[in-house]
This record gives C-alpha cells, structure tokens and sequence, in this order.
C-alpha cells in the first residue's frame, strides 16, 4: 500500500536560503513543495526552479487565500518560521482545523548554535509550557547527550546581517510588484533597509567600544547582575510578556537596583547583539540613571560575549530572553518577568525584585541539566541558518523530523 503523497506549503522564513534547500531536500522524497511569496524579499530567496505563487492581495483577503491554496494542493503540511506574525498565525489557525502538520522553525532555544524545531507552535505557544519537570524526566530517552557549552557569541553574526540586508533590499526594491504588502513590523521597508545597513557598518566600531568597556568594568572588580535586553521588536517580548516595550522593564530596574542592591554592586545591561538602534535602549537607560542617580552603576554594553559575563555575573535578569539558558547552565540565580519555555520555578526565582536584589535563589542546575538534554534530545537542532556549514549541519536532521509522524516531543 503506498504512502499518501506529501505536499508542503511553505510561509515565511529566515532570512536566506534555508527554506529553499529544505524545500529542495524535501522534493527529493517524492513530496510537492509550495512557497507563497508575500513580498520580493521572499522571492530573493527561492530558487525558479521550485514552484511559487505571489500573494498580491490585501492582507484581509489572506484567510479565504490560503483556504482555497490548501485545497486546489492538497495541501498536507505548513511550514513557517516563527508563529505569531498575522499571516502565520491566521495560517495555523486554519490548518488546525483541517488536521494539517504544522512544522515551526524558531532560532534555538539552546542558541546561539542550534536551531528549534516544533509542532503547532514555538517560544510561548510552545508544547513545552504545559509540561512540569516531572513529565520532562519521565518523557526523557536517557540517550548519552552531548552536554557541551552554549557557544559564547553568535559565530554567524556577520552572516546574519548580510542575509538580512539583502532581504530587505530585496523587498524595498520589488516593491512596486507588492503594492499591498506592509511589514509585520511597524517601521518601513527602507527604514529596515537603512537600519541594516547601519548595523552592518557600524559592527567594527561597536566591538572596539564594547571590547573597551568591557575590559575596563572587569578589572574594576565590581561584583554585578547582569541584565540581558532583547530587540524591542521581539516577537516574545510582544506577545509573551505584559510589556510593550523595554522601557518599562528597564526603569523597573534601575529603580529597584537602585534601592535594594547592596551599594557596592553594579547592574550591567547587555544589548542583543543584533540590536540596530530602533529604539533608543542607551537613552533609556541614561534618562532613568539621571532619575534615579545611578549613573556610576549602571553600564551598558552592546552584543559581546555573554559567556564571559556570565562566569562572573552574581544574577541574570531578563524578561524572556532564551539567553538565560546561559546563567542557567552556570547555576547562576535567574529572574524573569516574560512567559518562556525557561520560565519554570525549578531554574528562575519566584521572588519579588526587591528580594532578588538583595539575595537571589540559585536555580536548581541538575533539574535544568535534565531539562537540556532533553531540549538537545528532542527540538533543538545542531547548525544555524545562517551560514552554508551550518545549513547542512541542520538538513542532515530537519528533513527526518518533519517527515516523522510524531511530534518531536513525544519521540
């Protein structure tokens, strides 16, 4: 008896050609492959020789759109990286109803090496956030898991922001193809192309000030939190959290460290090493270090090494960061204030800010440790998106995971 034949549908995905190669991989078996192109950004990606259709049309008319696509293909599965951009998550909604397997890509949770592989939804939609400890140790393989360190710093920055760049050029100059396409960002399509640009440039003269101050905080000896920010148009920060903005959060706690933190300390804000001055974060924290007269505590660093940070950090503090797997691993006392896939009281600290502050709960490392090899032995993919090694490194396991019948959890 032969197999019913798989036809994927694919949305939007990282910047660059994975997508395309999974696509490819993915034809190889025998399955059909669709892309929808929404903007000439995602055309830039996808090779002719793969079918395509171009969405054209106003983003009300996308639901009645992708219901007619999925039934003149056949359509078995959806493919999409990320799950709560508009179009995505009208998409889901729609193939949940029609029994479709939904396979979302996310960066890692593990990251910045691996890659996050999942059903039905990621970060706070993630299967993980119903699941305690106790079904995690149950759920476990006991496989011999490679428990190597997270990678100090993103080794395929440089890729990344290339990628991006192109994306964005692409989309900015095939505009007039897509006249109704508008970003599921709130800034436009050549502010993202200028901010790329600017991002890409500016990259030598922020390691050379981060390296600096960096280097300058260290020698002084001073014991301090760290406070990890993430980019003020992060998907888990609008969604999984009650803030709107970083802010908020960053007032919070200034004001707080200011008040209960033993006076010797300092609170060291890191920026998301792909932070491209959107939003102005180092405004933010000067304008609350003048209200709260904290200017010779508080410091601000942009990317870097987290690593190094960490083997010295007293606390880390994040709103949902996936970056506080780091301090985690260090057994390093945690607070977060977001909805994550981190977020059990096993590893962070259900205390109050004040408290934190003044003496923060360490995690219990051996339950997190549990807890990451399960991550490694189920959604978390060795590779990255960004590079052509790492590429290869992520096929040479997506494709059998997206053909499996099971859910990577329940392996």
């Amino acid at each position: 008896m032969t197999k019913p034949k798989k036809s994927f549908v694919f949305l939007q995905g990282p910047h660059g050609p994975f997508f395309a190669q999974l696509a490819k991989m993915l034809t190889e078996t025998h399955a059909d492959v669709l892309r929808v192109c929404f903007n000439a950004g995602d055309e830039r990606f996808w090779p002719k020789s793969l079918p395509s259709v171009q969405f054209k049309l106003d983003v009300v008319e996308w639901s009645a759109y992708f219901q007619t696509l999925v039934k003149e293909h056949s359509v078995t599965d959806l493919v999409l990286y990320g799950d709560t951009r508009a179009i995505h998550a009208e998409a889901i909604a729609i193939a949940k109803k029609k029994n479709i397997t939904i396979h979302v890509f996310e960066e890692g949770y593990l990251r910045p090496y691996w890659v996050t592989y999942e059903r039905d939804g990621v970060n706070g939609n993630s299967a993980l956030m119903n699941m305690s400890m106790d079904d995690v140790i149950k759920r476990r393989a006991k496989r011999q898991v490679d428990l190597q360190a997270t990678p100090a710093q993103w080794g395929s920055l440089w890729h990344h922001n290339w990628y991006g760049f192109a994306y964005h050029f692409a989309l900015a100059t095939g505009a007039r193809k897509y006249p109704n396409y508008k970003p599921h960002r709130n800034i436009s399509i050549w502010e993202e192309v200028k901010l790329n640009a600017i991002r890409l440039l500016m990259m030598p003269y922020h390691i050379v000030q981060r390296d600096i101050t960096t280097r300058k905080f260290i020698k002084s000896g001073s014991p301090f939190f760290v406070a990890m920010l993430q980019l003020e148009h992060d998907a888990s920060l609008k969604y999984h959290s009650d803030y709107q903005s970083q802010e908020q959060f960053i007032n919070e706690l200034i004001e707080n460290f200011v008040f209960h933190a033993p006076s010797h300390y300092r609170l060291v804000f890191k920026m998301h090493p792909l932070d491209d001055q959107r939003a102005p974060i180092r405004q933010w924290i000067n304008d609350a270090c003048k209200t709260f007269d904290a200017e010779n505590r508080v410091y601000c660093i942009h990317g870097g090494k987290l690593g190094a940070f960490m083997n010295r950090a007293k606390a880390a503090i994040a709103i949902n960061s996936t970056s506080v797997q780091q301090a985690m691993w260090r057994g390093i006392p945690v607070k977060l204030f977001g909805r994550s896939v981190f977020g059990k009281l096993d590893f962070t600290s259900d205390q109050s800010l004040q408290e934190f502050f003044k003496t923060p709960d360490a995690p219990d490392k051996e339950r997190f440790l549990e807890y990451r090899s399960y991550l490694l032995e189920t959604s978390q993919i060795g590779g990255g998106y960004y590079t052509q090694t790492g590429r290869a490194e992520v096929l040479r396991n997506a494709v059998d995971m997206v053909l499996a019948k099971t859910h990577p959890y329940e392996l």
